[in-house]
């Protein structure tokens, strides 16, 4: 994980560039693979009826939490 490591943003781009796309949390550091249009897999994210975000972008695939 690129948290273990002390690495500046250059370097984190380096290795958006240079890798196939994201898996993590919504919270995390993936707008560089977003603008690098890499494939990206949220999970642990909120659903937002009004925010149809990931529908227009075929990239980005999130997986909500339901709570009931």
């Amino acid at each position: 994980f690129l948290i273990d490591y002390k690495i500046n943003f250059y370097e984190q781009i380096f290795v958006a560039n240079n890798s196939l796309g994201y898996i993590g949390s919504s919270g995390g550091i993936y707008y560089p693979y977003f603008y690098l249009k890499k494939k990206i897999l949220c999970f642990d994210t909120w659903e937002i009826p009004t925010c149809k975000v990931s529908a227009n972008f075929k990239n980005l695939l999130n997986l909500y939490k339901k709570y009931t």
